[in-house]
């Protein structure tokens, strides 16, 4: 097995979270711990109609993939996508709208 172990370290407040959170936000549309939720991590001080996007390009035994998701606020409605592109080419999408 040619695993590789990657290592995390800085202090406190430094953003380590912010990473796994972008990173479980782009493949799972969720944060990372139970303790935050998904909406807050948009900013409360963009504007409506001001585009939350994360893109996350990683790679499975040598296949690349990009995962990508976005928020969109405009009122009190909430526009999430995500898509995946497969290393064929071919786009997985979902669009989901709340009020």
């Amino acid at each position: 097995m040619n695993g590789k172990l990657i290592i995390f370290s800085a202090p406190s407040g430094s953003g380590k979270t912010t990473i796994f959170d972008a990173i479980v936000f782009a493949l799972y549309g969720r944060a990372s711990g139970i303790k935050r939720e998904s909406g807050n991590l948009r900013s409360d001080f963009l504007n409506d109609g001001v585009e939350t996007k994360v893109v996350f390009t990683f790679s499975v035994n040598k296949n690349v993939y990009t995962a990508e998701r976005t928020l969109n606020k405009k009122g009190n409605k909430i526009t999430a996508s995500a898509q995946l592109l497969r290393p064929d080419g071919t786009v997985n999408s979902i669009t989901k709208q709340s009020d």
